[in-house]
């Protein structure tokens, strides 16, 4: 089990999900400090986005709870941004009207919900595509509109699910950076997924490996090169990659 720290911003306490009498959650336990980036790693089937869906109030949980400054989840709902990893978008909108259609949704009034357009167009590099009808853009550019779908709202908790699966090795770098910017400038708590360690060990605070539902490891990220090639070893022993 993780070690819980009271002062920790983000808590998760003995969480479980069952799917009929296959465990997808089990006994999980995590704390994160404010400003913490958390790398969700582990292979295919081990209970990551079942753990987000949980997260965003998406997917009830069996038993245990997550709670946000002290509070349980629920409270903060509409203050959890989820960027799954296909983009939902309506194939009839163009990407500013995409952005127009989720500010109604989550009632950002007008004159905020243009600014804050104005701003997400601005830090993720989408003037030039504003325009298009999503269906015309490119992978990187739908997942750059599907990060700005996702903090339209100026969530606190970002949960980003496999954020740079089928994108070229450009944009990989970008939404990278993309990322810790965010984490930086917006004071957010960001759980990212995924299976690929190697794309966000320059990124990450803490880490946890799940298997199976299971927590096979968590901690604060490794500082120095001997403690990072220990856990590079555990995540290929834990996902079946060495």
């Amino acid at each position: 089990m993780a070690n819980l720290d009271s002062t920790s911003l983000f808590k998760i306490e003995n969480l479980f999900k069952n799917f009929g009498k296959i465990a997808a959650i089990s006994n999980l336990n995590l704390s994160l400090p404010e400003n913490s980036i958390l790398g969700v790693l582990g292979p295919n089937g081990s209970g990551k986005s079942t753990l987000f869906k949980m997260i965003s109030g998406l997917l009830p949980f069996d038993k245990g709870k997550i709670t946000f400054k002290n509070e349980k989840i629920q409270k903060y709902q509409t203050k959890i941004g989820y960027c799954p990893q296909t983009p939902v978008f309506w194939k009839n909108l163009k990407a500013i009207e995409q952005l127009e259609f989720y500010a109604d949704l989550y009632k950002i009034p007008k004159k905020i919900a243009n600014q804050q357009i104005e701003y997400l167009t601005d830090i993720l590099k989408l003037q030039e595509k504003i325009y298009t009808y999503t269906e015309h853009l490119s992978g990187g550019m739908k997942q750059r509109l599907n990060i700005a779908v996702s903090i339209i709202h100026q969530p606190k908790i970002l949960l980003f699910d496999e954020p740079t699966a089928n994108l070229d090795f450009e944009s990989k770098i970008y939404v990278n950076q993309l990322i810790q910017s965010l984490s930086k400038k917006n004071n957010l708590t960001i759980l990212l997924s995924t299976h690929e360690f190697a794309e966000i060990e320059s990124l990450i605070t803490h880490m946890i490996i799940l298997k199976n539902g299971v927590n096979q490891y968590f901690q604060t990220f490794a500082s120095n090169d001997a403690e990072q090639n220990q856990v590079k070893k555990l995540f290929l022993e834990h996902t079946n990659q060495n």
